[in-house]
């Protein structure tokens, strides 16, 4: 005897999986995000590759998720969103700073 599911099911769970699996797409990885700020002409850094952005970047996201610290995860998942989003000008001009993140000021002021 074969088992048969209500009509709706199969299609209420792959609406479930596409749209979590959308949410984590969302989030650009830490290879976009150095790939973006590096490319920004405007953003006065020091001069790193990108290989040591996106170690910087990984090691930071990896110490939220040791402390699991989900304020802070989510702040940095949005601090990478914006380097994502923003046009250069605005992030030189502190469009993506969130405090939270980065406890020294940068210098400027």
């Amino acid at each position: 005897m074969r088992h048969t599911r209500p009509p709706g099911l199969r299609r209420v769970a792959l609406a479930v999986l596409s749209l979590t699996s959308g949410l984590a797409a969302c989030e650009p990885s830490c290879e976009q995000t150095c790939e973006k700020l590096l490319a920004c002409d405007e953003v006065e850094s020091p001069r790193v590759s990108e290989r040591e952005c996106e170690r910087a970047c990984t090691t930071q996201e990896e110490l939220y998720l040791s402390w699991d610290d989900v304020d802070l995860q989510e702040a940095f998942s949005d601090h990478k969103r914006c380097i994502d989003e923003e046009e250069c000008s605005a992030i030189a001009e502190g469009a993506c700073v969130d405090d939270r993140l980065f406890a020294f000021p940068s210098g400027e002021g």
